[in-house]
């Protein structure tokens, strides 16, 4: 028979040196190193997952940058630059409004007021040039991604706009420059 506690050895006991740890903390210690791969391993996906999420928000917001309705002075300076490498804007001129069709968003087609005249492009080449004052405004296609037709002096500029492009607001500036270029 045994001799009390001398001879048996209870679980978590550390009756001698280098045991290790007694009581509850002694079932961590079996699971230390598997608990530590583990959230080191949960870090890692964390990282992994916050880089994709980042990654897709940037193309997406890449993507969606020059394909609405905007100011010139909120255009990217390398679409206006270009524009007026090539002659389509001159000088230093920034245009009310600005909006670039091409499939690619890559400023290559679009349409622009510049000065008192509707300009479009396609293929960094100037399409027309249609002037504003005594023009005949159209929209066709649906209400959500109109195309704007601006006809006259023998020429037509047609702004193919995407649903939430803004087609709308660009019809309005054109009615608005219209109405005043007709007043007295």
């Amino acid at each position: 028979m045994p001799d009390s506690k001398q001879d048996l050895k209870l679980v978590g006991d550390a009756g001698s040196e280098g045991e290790g740890p007694r009581g509850c903390f002694a079932l961590w210690g079996a699971l230390g190193l598997a608990a530590y791969t583990s959230l080191v391993l949960l870090m890692l996906l964390a990282g992994i997952v916050g880089v994709f999420g980042a990654t897709v928000a940037m193309v997406l917001s890449t993507a969606g940058s020059g394909g609405g309705l905007m100011s010139g002075s909120e255009a990217d300076s390398w679409r206006l630059s270009e524009l007026r490498r090539i002659g389509i804007l001159s000088g230093a001129d920034t245009p009310p409004a600005y909006h670039d069709h091409s499939p690619g968003l890559d400023g290559s087609a679009g349409c622009m007021i510049a000065g008192d005249e509707l300009v479009q492009w396609e293929g960094w080449e100037e399409v027309a040039r249609v002037p504003i004052a005594g023009a005949v405004l159209r929209v066709e296609g649906d209400a959500a991604a109109p195309t704007v037709i601006l006809g006259g002096g023998g020429a037509e500029a047609r702004c193919p706009f995407g649903a939430d492009q803004g087609g709308d607001r660009f019809t309005r500036m054109l009615r608005a420059e219209i109405r005043r270029s007709e007043a007295p």
